[in-house]
């Protein structure tokens, strides 16, 4: 067969394709000019649509960080669902990124892993995790909260798609480390916000009348700071260490007590249960991690006390919390005011036990009214809104992730970030949290996500040198 003949059955794809793109192109135009519809908007659907499908099929995953990080640079938040609000884009994006996926996984000619393949060592967890949807939304028909229907319309939209999206996604690990990597890029880019909007203040937050402490982003910024400091982005150190020092400059400047503490119980936790061997997580690379976090954290917080658009805040914390110590409380800090939520919390799971006051029930026990508020604890959320039948699944799924995480960091250094990150995002929403959090089941999701690459790697790897590797899962 001739190269001629070879190289006109490859420009006939093209041309077929260019000319449909004039035809559909002159079609739109024509119907546009007899609907009387203004031409840009003609022009925009044009360009924008086939690079939505071109980004839905070559970035699902730079979507699925995008819709965790829009929500903390969007200046205005939405008031109602629009299709032009950046978040909505978001989610169709994803959405028809991992409809597209499952397609082609379905497709009897993919090459990739099969759909079942994808929750291989991980059904358990999925079924605990529909399990609780499926109370979230039962609970519904026992609440006296009008608000609750948006609230489990949001969670089955967001929480649901976010949680799946990881085990879909990723498949193997230079999958993972594309989503680690433009996870800490943008969390360096939301590092340099925090800490411009310190360093240019407005004259709301100059005035007092408007909050400084970043909570949304703090967790984002502790992320991407496990991300790059237990995850494999490349192959320079220095490039790895100087992002952790720009994260945890980034991290210090939200000013929030919660984003400290959990990262401080991550690396202490960690460290505790690291141990050293091949391919495991060695104890020194984790005090590495814990040193950093004080070098960068002391310095910071004194050069934070000095601007103005900061000490204020910084002092009023830290008088609160020396006063908690003393014994004495501030009745107008935030830490008298979490203690008041979990002990209203605590006494409706005393209460209802079994199946809780439903979905929304707890805000209108605290505050008398049908206002959507959450006690900043997501166990005593739904201990409160559906007792023992929401915690049961919750609780479990939870443990799964933790002990399968805890697996591979005794197991592959390379992916050693999911424990760790697991632990400082269970820990944050103890202390400031709701169930209501893409952050939240985006960790859980990629937990699962995780292990199920670690064990199918290990898998692979001890067919191809079955005497080489003697690392064991247990399933």
């Amino acid at each position: 067969m001739s190269n001629s003949y070879l190289g006109h059955l490859g420009r006939r794809p093209a041309a077929l394709a260019i000319s449909f793109a004039l035809v559909s192109s002159l079609s739109m135009f024509y119907l546009a000019l007899r609907w009387e519809i203004e031409p840009v908007y003609v022009i925009a659907i044009v360009t924008l649509v086939p690079l939505a499908l071109f980004a839905m099929q070559k970035w699902p995953l730079v979507i699925l960080v995008g819709l965790l990080f829009v929500g903390a640079v969007k200046t205005v938040p939405a008031a109602s669902i629009s299709l032009t609000d950046p978040t909505m884009i978001f989610l169709l994006l994803l959405s028809g990124a991992i409809f597209w996926d499952v397609l082609l996984m379905l497709a009897p000619s993919a090459g990739s892993l099969s759909f079942c393949a994808l929750f291989k060592g991980q059904a358990a967890i999925s079924i605990f995790f529909l399990l609780f949807c499926a109370v979230m939304a039962i609970s519904l028909l026992y609440t006296r909260s009008e608000q609750g229907a948006m609230k489990v319309a949001r969670f089955e939209t967001f929480e649901v798609l976010v949680f799946f999206a990881p085990l879909l996604l990723l498949k193997k690990k230079r999958d993972l480390r594309q989503l680690l990597i433009v996870f800490v890029v943008l969390g360096i880019m939301l590092s340099g916000q925090v800490i411009m909007d310190l360093l240019h203040p407005s004259e709301l937050v100059l005035s007092g009348n408007q909050d400084i402490t970043k909570i949304g982003i703090s967790e984002l910024l502790g992320f991407a700071l496990l991300f790059s400091l237990y995850g494999k982005l490349g192959e320079s150190g220095a490039i790895k260490y100087a992002c952790v020092v720009i994260l945890l400059f980034g991290l210090v400047a939200c000013l929030t007590r919660t984003a400290l503490i959990s990262l401080l119980i991550s690396l202490v936790v960690t460290a505790c249960v690291a141990r050293g061997g091949t391919g495991m997580l060695s104890r020194n690379r984790v005090f590495i991690g814990v040193g950093l976090a004080v070098l960068v954290a002391i310095p910071t917080l004194l050069w934070l006390m000095n601007l103005p658009a900061a000490q204020g805040k910084l002092r009023w914390k830290v008088a609160e919390l020396m006063s908690l110590a003393s014994g004495s409380t501030v009745s107008t800090g935030t830490v008298n005011s979490r203690l008041d939520f979990y002990r209203s919390a605590l006494e409706v799971l005393l209460q209802h036990p079994l199946i809780g006051l439903g979905v929304g029930g707890w805000s209108i026990f605290h505050y008398g009214q049908d206002v959507l508020h959450y006690p900043h604890n997501f166990l005593l959320e739904v201990g409160a809104e559906q007792g023992a039948i929401g915690l049961i699944p919750l609780v479990a799924l939870l443990v799964l992730l933790l002990r399968s995480t805890l697996k591979v960091l005794h197991s592959d250094h390379e992916l050693a970030f999911a424990f760790p990150t697991l632990l400082f995002c269970i820990s944050y929403h103890l202390m400031t949290g709701t169930v209501e959090s893409r952050q939240f089941w985006f960790i859980c999701g990629l937990s699962a996500a995780t292990a199920r690459i670690a064990q199918t790697s290990y898998a692979q790897s001890r067919a191809a040198n079955p005497k080489v590797f003697s690392l064991k899962f247990r399933k």
